[in-house]
């Protein structure tokens, strides 16, 4: 197999001769797609790339998303709007990296917000200070280990408060979940 089942061979199509399975429709596969990949496949494209090479931190996730100002919690736009961004199954599928102007950073980075969430090389963790609520200790205080990984950002398929610009996510290395990565040099 040289391509994944959902990718359709088209014929002369005018990227690579692929059209991507969609949950509403076929779309033709431009070069500028992003790439689902669970948290394994992420690390090995990073070890592949050569020393040096490594997800990026929440840290410089954070500061990416905020431009160099002090706080990540806004584009200059409410938390919770979701309209100017691939969420809330807006596309019904990932869209090419640039497509919405508006979903572009402070720092210049597009899609920081919605098309895929984007792992990061931190294990999931509290953050300082943090106490999980009485009644739901078993939301997250089992997935503080190193078992799982954050994920920040959204995904086309995000709704509701986690397609906020706070909600911190998490999920085992193993499996796909509608998540890339964006690479850092050290």
């Amino acid at each position: 197999i040289k391509h994944p089942k959902f990718w359709i061979a088209s014929n002369g199509g005018e990227n690579c001769g692929y059209k991507y399975r969609a949950l509403f429709d076929e779309i033709d596969l431009p070069l500028d797609w992003p790439v689902e990949v669970n948290h394994h496949e992420a690390m090995a494209y990073c070890r592949w790339k050569g020393k040096g090479i490594r997800l990026m931190s929440e840290a410089e996730w954070n500061l990416a998303t905020a431009g160099g100002r002090e706080s990540s919690t806004n584009f200059q736009q409410d938390p919770f709007a979701i309209e100017d961004y691939n969420l809330n199954l807006k596309f019904g599928s990932p869209s090419p990296v640039g497509m919405l102007e508006t979903a572009k950073s402070p720092a210049g980075l597009y899609d920081l917000r919605g098309n895929v969430w984007e792992w990061l090389s931190d294990d999931f963790k509290p953050l300082p200070g943090f106490k999980a609520h009485r009644l739901y200790e078993d939301y997250s205080a089992p997935f503080f280990d190193t078992q799982h990984n954050m994920m920040l950002g959204g995904a086309w398929v995000t709704t509701g408060t986690e397609a906020s610009t706070f909600y911190r996510n998490w999920f085992r290395p193993y499996f796909y979940q509608h998540a890339g990565f964006r690479i850092a040099a050290s």
